[in-house]
């Protein structure tokens, strides 16, 4: 059997476990997120992880732990810290370049490619996600400290360059974190993306423990910046819409207004996990050096269901903490075990 077999048998096989509510799998994960280092080349102001004493890359040995599932998987997506910092990423990703049933996606800065580095990512179709949280020098290298604005730009454009010199299908994101220093100029973003070329723009917002109050315009609501995301995001729609620019916005759950209607068409798409309210348990593991090592079913899970470092990652898949997760969302019990960030997002 080759590998394109193995890996629908293996997507089949998993969409009837799910449908079936079984807790324990014979099906293998179709994705994976690798957070493969806390080691970062910038101090952004909305990010803990230039705070961490203790630098930390997932050795080599431990996360090619992960050759057992690469025959069923159908994307890994790598973040950090920063990807590029970690000196055995470039091995690891040509090895997995191979798999064809594999689409890796990448999030960087985008400050550290050199000429090969672009070549090898526009050669595998590999998604670029670039975070890029300011449009002007000035907003920019304010957010991300350490970073240059100048850089960033010759960087986007020798990327683009070799986009068209092998007419290929990576793909560009620019991902947004929307804060204070920044939410003004937040329709300023699809100019940028119409500039650069960038065919899908990602909003995201800022959550976790170490967020800087001054930053965070979400917790708690900042009333006079919701109402003018909400008077902004229809225009911006209206644009990546004329520009076929894809749009992901992961706050619009905080610009509904109770009074009345949702400002667009963004409801809760009830039945997009087949009565589930998630089925990540069932098709991701999350790998992340941020904490030690230790695996989720999905970034923004708070409950740990192992550790990379001491443990097989076959063992994890239907281990009791992950059986824990399938069995707690099938009973509509998840409450105390799910993160509230992530119902946030939905």
């Amino acid at each position: 059997m080759n590998n394109l077999n193995i890996f629908f048998d293996n997507k089949i096989l998993n969409e009837n476990e799910i449908n079936e509510g079984k807790i324990i799998l014979k099906s293998k994960p179709l994705t994976l997120r690798i957070v493969i280092t806390n080691l970062c080349n910038l101090e952004c102001v909305m990010c803990g992880i230039s705070n961490q004493k203790n630098k930390f890359s997932i050795p080599y040995e431990k996360i090619i732990k992960v050759k057992e599932f690469l025959p069923y998987l159908e994307r890994i997506d790598w973040q950090g810290g920063e990807v590029f910092l970690v000196d055995y990423f470039k091995e690891l990703f040509q090895q997995l370049s191979t798999y064809k049933n594999i689409h890796q996606t990448i999030q960087t800065n985008g400050l550290l490619f050199d000429k090969k580095w672009i070549e090898l990512l526009v050669k595998s179709n590999t998604t670029v996600l670039f975070s890029i949280d300011g449009v002007t020098k000035e907003i920019y290298e304010y957010i991300r400290k350490g970073a240059s604005f100048k850089q960033l730009l010759e960087n986007i454009t020798l990327f683009n360059k070799f986009i068209n010199k092998y007419n290929s299908k990576s793909e560009k994101v620019l991902c947004v974190c929307i804060m204070r220093s920044n939410y003004l100029q937040i329709k300023e973003f699809v100019d940028f993306a119409i500039k650069y070329d960038f065919k899908r723009i990602s909003f995201g917002f800022i959550h976790g423990t170490h967020v800087p109050p001054e930053e965070n315009i979400f917790n708690p609501i900042d009333n006079k910046a919701i109402e003018f995301l909400r008077w902004q995001m229809p225009l911006i729609e209206e644009s990546c819409k004329k520009y076929n620019i894809n749009l992901d916005c992961y706050f619009f759950s905080f610009l509904i207004n109770k009074k009345s209607d949702p400002i667009n068409a963004h409801p809760i798409q009830q039945n997009k996990n087949n009565g589930l309210i998630c089925r990540l348990p069932w098709i991701n593991l999350t790998i992340d050096a941020i904490r030690g090592g230790n695996v989720y079913p999905e970034c923004l899970c708070s409950k740990s269901i192992g550790n990379i470092m001491d443990e097989d990652l076959i063992e994890i898949w239907n281990g009791e903490p992950m059986q824990e997760y399938r069995k707690k969302i099938l009973e509509d019990k998840y409450q105390d075990i799910c993160s509230k960030d992530c119902f946030r997002v939905v």
